[in-house]
């Protein structure tokens, strides 16, 4: 007795579609621990961030507390942030200050990530611009607004 080959086929279809369910329902089942596994690492590390605070703005979710400071994850490296809330040196509001400001937006970039506040890009930048103008002229204020992690619509925000 000849077996029909598409008779066949269709066994051997329905047969791994059937092995196949358990096999994916399996691995969806490992992969969901694994990334609620990753999560819980991942929110009982932020419960330690000391600089951060939970934010009022559903568009930032977070922002960094004013007059705070941490050790950096790098050695040697300290973070502190102002009574601002920014990475930088306190910032002289006044008005009539002679000087030419520049506002900075950005991340972790900007905000000088592995590097203590002195070392961030936008500070080195400051003192560069500072050091080729002439001493009559009004100093160069850059004030680092950048916030490690933002994205573009948080940090227009």
């Amino acid at each position: 007795m000849k077996r029909d080959w598409k008779k066949t086929l269709l066994f051997t279809l329905i047969t791994l579609v059937i092995l196949m369910i358990p096999i994916i329902l399996l691995a969806e089942w490992g992969a969901r621990i694994r990334y609620r596994m990753n999560l819980y690492q991942e929110t009982e590390e932020a419960k330690f961030v000391s600089i951060y605070r939970k934010s009022d703005d559903p568009v930032l979710v977070y922002e960094m507390k004013p007059g705070s400071e941490e050790p950096g994850k790098e050695p040697g490296v300290m973070t502190r942030i102002n009574e601002e809330g920014f990475r930088d040196d306190p910032f002289d509001l006044d008005e009539d200050r002679d000087s030419f400001r520049i506002v900075a937006l950005g991340d972790s970039v900007a905000w000088g990530f592995g590097v203590d506040t002195q070392d961030a890009f936008l500070q080195l930048l400051e003192g560069r611009l500072n050091e080729g103008i002439p001493d009559a002229s009004p100093p160069i204020e850059i004030f680092n607004l950048g916030v490690m992690g933002y994205s573009t619509g948080q940090e227009v925000r």
